[in-house]
């Protein structure tokens, strides 16, 4: 029984420093230099008795073994240190994702719902003031028509921009993520934005021809529900800001694999340089993160859009 024992257990011997130096390399230096030391140091006690003429014993097998068992102790201590690392750095990152993820959230709340409400009561004040019947009502609603632009102004320049600067980076998520809708429009379906829309448009004096013919399945789902219900307020409230009160088309067909958006309205002269230049932007940021395409056409200051983007 004593042969099973590669050294006599009866305190501290220079062995014990050998398994000490093997388990720190195994856990500090890199794998390429601590693996042939442990290897080294097993081939050497099992071929030391060969140089003496004496035959490998168990003792001497199991005192090989135990450099090797020093190294695996150590480097199992630097895998737990590694893999407590991953977990620590892909915490941080998924906070880091659902803080950007909020952010776009609160932009598109703002963007869609707010700015769009503040567009539609800026319209309202300029339906009135026309409609007024004296002088001091005309003033009052010019002034906060007036109040009403440079919110949304402000809105557009200085808040919008800071919050979708982590957008792009949001855009990855891991695995089982979801791009939930906007707050605001949280219970609100395709169907419903385009009611309130239209009903908005009406009371603005634009006459509308509808046409909705999308699985409402495809909409509901938490990955098209956004991309789609953006670009109809987008759509829609570009017409209510730049639009010339009159006949305007709206049609959202569902095909195979893809979503077509079209719109179509008449505009005023003075606003075609907004129809060239804050509208197609807006538009274009919105359809390139739902990986579609684009197509705009401005002729005889009628002003149409067609945007496709794939089904997910």
């Amino acid at each position: 029984m004593e042969m099973l024992l590669p050294v006599t257990i009866g305190g501290p011997t220079t062995l014990w420093g050998v398994w000490f130096s093997l388990a720190w390399l195994a856990n500090s230096v890199p794998l390429w230099v601590s693996l042939p030391l442990a290897l080294g140091n097993t081939g050497a006690c099992l071929l030391s008795p060969l140089l003496y003429a004496m035959p490998v014993t168990l003792g001497t097998v199991c005192m090989s073994a135990s450099f090797t068992v020093a190294f695996c102790i150590g480097y199992a201590f630097r895998w737990k240190a590694y893999k407590d690392q991953l977990l620590a750095e892909k915490a941080l990152a998924d906070k880091q994702i659902r803080y950007q993820q909020e952010r776009l959230a609160i932009a598109h709340t703002v963007h869609d719902s707010i700015a769009g409400s503040l567009i539609y009561a800026i319209y309202l004040c300029r339906l009135h003031a026309d409609n007024a019947n004296d002088a001091q009502s005309t003033a009052a609603f010019k002034q906060l028509e007036n109040i009403l632009s440079q919110t949304v102004h402000d809105i557009r320049s200085d808040v919008l921009p800071p919050l979708r600067a982590g957008e792009a980076a949001g855009q990855d998520q891991p695995e089982g993520g979801t791009n939930q809708p906007p707050a605001a429009l949280h219970d609100m379906t395709l169907n419903d934005v385009i009611r309130r829309q239209q009903e908005r448009l009406a009371s603005l004096g634009f006459i509308g021809i509808v046409n909705v013919d999308v699985d409402y399945e495809v909409t509901k789902h938490p990955d098209m529900q956004q991309p789609c219900i953006s670009i109809v307020l987008e759509l829609t409230n570009n017409i209510m800001k730049h639009g010339k009160p009159g006949c305007y088309v709206l049609r959202v067909t569902h095909h195979d694999d893809s979503i077509c958006f079209f719109a179509s309205n008449q505009c005023a002269q003075s606003e075609q340089q907004h129809y060239q230049q804050a509208s197609p932007r807006s538009l274009a940021s919105m359809v390139a993160s739902a990986s579609g395409s684009m197509h705009i056409s401005n002729e005889d200051n009628e002003w149409s859009v067609s945007i496709t983007i794939p089904c997910k």
